[in-house]
């Protein structure tokens, strides 16, 4: 800047040299012509006085020209040096605006996050209640008021219990205690007794659905909320509403994935979210352990062992 100011001084200083020499030149002129008037000076003369002059003022003009033109350049130089700065600092504007709007958007799609993860949480957790309110509710009367034979071992003379649930009545070939059982603490415990009566768990489920059918539905409908939604780390939430499951109930569950219904949309869910990762292991669970995909049973290295084997050994049996 300090350099073109420097430019603009020395052309200031040749157009007043110019204009000096202009006035100079005109002052010269007229006493000239003042003179040669006064002595009669020739028409010839004049002419040669006039190619005098135009030889000296031609020169002068182009000079004055010239300046104009670079005084004319030097003002689009500064023109557009301004205008480059002005944009400089047009772009420096925009791109902080462009900055803080990407912060603010930043800003915003972590509210907007945390406000669809808080509604889903508060959501998921009101599922959870629902489901526990739900499986307490359940329960099963154990009493004496009827009484029944086993049949084929000769044993007539021996009394079993006789349950209720929800208008069902069925015996149960086990001595317990006589009372009502509810929450899931008990009343798993007695649904393994009755399964026991039944071929299949389809032949149970299709007596006992309207006291279980809710529950498992609930359990469905809180592992299908998680898994449509659009959250982050799903598998955590599953193991918190998995950490509400005894061993009894767990074990009621890989049953019902493997009936009829279950099978639909059910099992995959437990595959896919690794719920039988805490199963514990028995012979009637290894009759149907192959039934299910390997990533049901997570990290459970006593469950994948007996798995691998019982995969290994299948050939050989349908052999």
């Amino acid at each position: 800047m300090k350099n073109n100011e420097d430019i603009v001084r020395y052309l200031m200083n040749l157009l007043k040299l110019a204009v000096f020499a202009m006035i100079l030149v005109g002052i010269i002129i007229f006493i000239k012509l003042g003179v040669m008037f006064f002595v009669n000076a020739k028409l010839d003369d004049l002419a040669h006085l006039g190619d005098f002059f135009g030889g000296m003022l031609n020169p002068i003009f182009a000079f004055l020209a010239f300046i104009a033109l670079l005084t004319t350049i030097k003002l689009q130089n500064d023109a557009l040096e301004i205008s480059k700065n002005e944009l400089q600092e047009t772009r420096k504007e925009l791109s902080k605006s462009a900055k803080a709007q990407e912060e603010q958007s930043q800003s915003l799609k972590l509210q907007n996050h945390a406000t669809i993860l808080q509604i889903f949480e508060n959501t998921f957790f009101q599922l959870i209640a629902l489901f526990v309110k739900i499986r307490d509710s359940l329960s099963i009367e154990i009493c004496r008021n009827k009484y029944y034979e086993r049949i084929g071992l000769g044993r007539g003379d021996k009394n079993y219990p006789y349950c209720k649930c929800n208008g069902i009545e069925e015996k149960i070939e086990e001595k317990i205690e006589y009372k009502q059982y509810t929450g899931n603490y008990e009343i798993f415990s007695i649904f393994h007794l009755i399964l026991k009566n039944y071929a299949t768990y389809d032949a149970f489920n299709s007596k006992y659905e309207k006291c279980t059918g809710v529950y498992f539905g609930q359990i469905y409908q809180i592992l299908k909320f998680v898994d449509d939604s659009n959250i982050e780390n799903k598998l955590r939430y599953i193991n918190i509403f998995r950490a509400q499951f005894t061993k009894d109930e767990l074990e009621f569950l890989f049953y019902h994935c493997l009936g009829t219904i279950g099978k639909r949309r059910f099992k995959k869910l437990v595959e896919d979210y690794e719920f039988f990762e805490h199963l514990i292991l028995n012979v009637k669970i290894e009759e149907s352990l192959l039934e299910y995909d390997i990533k049901a049973y997570g990290k459970n290295e006593d469950i994948i062992k007996k798995y691998n084997e019982l995969k290994e050994n299948k050939p050989q049996a349908l052999a």
